[in-house]
């Protein structure tokens, strides 16, 4: 097991070919998972969450039978009680077009206070409310309702 996502971005073992890993940034925030290498992949961009280039140049791929994609999944967790929270628009846009390229997904962030500082578009191009739906994708803010 790799505890951290950047200790999945420094990995030089070639020899692995699906690694579990137990959180995102720091222990305890569930933004791990499982992912496994696709050597056939040579150029896809690391976008944060469900694809992790590695320090040799190998995509890992995060396992998604369970269908659901949470905005920890990307590093992104909510900051209650922050006056000024840290703007984290980038990583959730990444999920937001992640969920909505990967029909009958389930987009899920956690309750509470979350950092924008630019405008965030759901998959069509539009800037809309957060209850939506995309792509037959389905996003839910919990304690706002799903779409």
């Amino acid at each position: 097991m790799i505890v951290l996502i950047s200790a999945l971005r420094a990995n030089t073992n070639a020899n692995l070919a699906a690694v579990r890993v137990k959180d995102y940034a720091t222990q305890g925030d569930m933004g791990g998972g499982l992912f496994v290498k696709i050597d056939s992949d040579l150029g896809s961009a690391d976008d944060g969450g469900s694809i992790i280039v590695d320090a040799g140049g190998r995509r890992w791929y995060r396992d998604m039978s369970s269908r659901v994609l949470s905005l920890r999944h990307f590093g992104v967790v909510p900051e209650d009680g922050v006056s000024s929270p840290t703007d984290q628009s980038t990583q959730i846009q990444k999920w937001i077009d992640k969920v909505g390229s990967l029909p009958g997904v389930v987009g899920v962030a956690d309750e509470g206070t979350y950092g924008i500082g630019s405008t965030i578009n759901f998959g069509n191009g539009t800037t809309t409310s957060f209850s939506t739906a995309c792509n037959g994708s389905t996003f839910i803010w919990k304690g706002m309702g799903a779409a």
